[in-house]
């Protein structure tokens, strides 16, 4: 009797054990691949905000004159802003007009890109995936209220925010706000 009640315990008690030991390798696996995709997820988002800082930080360089933001629209699904900032090196001007898009794609999620506009056309010179939850672009006025794109001249600086999704319902987004002002 004793070993019948032995086995019986040992056959519920077993099981249990060998579930719990599975439960903890696939919460632990899980957490490794939402570990690796925020990573990923984190360079895409960074590197964006290099080319960024980079052209909004030399907002207006090398320009004698004139209106340094060119054009400014912005609504839900579009977005594109233009303005002059420090030629990249590889091009010998001074100046060089850089416009920003974004567009969203049917799953809600934005892509934005950047044009480096000249006399020869508009190309593209970066862009992201679709992966940005928010794109934001808004041009300021001095107390920190938007401005109408229809008078760019009371613009006093410009507020970007970026922000990549969590990749589960666990994680954290990643998440990404600066304010440039302008010269």
């Amino acid at each position: 009797m004793w070993t019948f009640l032995d086995h019986l315990n040992a056959s519920i008690a077993v099981p249990v054990v060998a579930g719990i030991a599975i439960a903890a390798a696939l919460a632990l696996q899980a957490d490794r691949v939402e570990g690796a995709t925020r990573l990923a997820s984190s360079g895409r988002l960074y590197q964006t905000v290099d080319w960024i800082e980079r052209d909004l930080d030399n907002l207006g360089s090398g320009r004698a004159g004139g209106p340094t933001l060119l054009d400014y629209s912005w609504t839900d699904s579009l977005g594109t802003v233009s303005f002059v900032t420090a030629a990249d090196t590889s091009v010998t001007a001074a100046t060089a007009t850089v416009r920003y898009e974004r567009v969203q794609d049917e799953n809600g999620l934005y892509t934005l890109r950047r044009y480096a506009v000249g006399p020869a056309g508009t190309s593209e010179t970066a862009s992201t995936d679709a992966v940005l939850a928010v794109a934001e672009i808004a041009v300021l006025d001095a107390g920190g209220a938007a401005v109408h794109p229809d008078s760019l001249a009371a613009a006093r600086s410009i507020l970007v925010h970026l922000a990549i999704g969590a990749p589960s319902d666990r994680g954290v987004p990643v998440d990404w706000r600066q304010r440039f002002y302008l010269p």
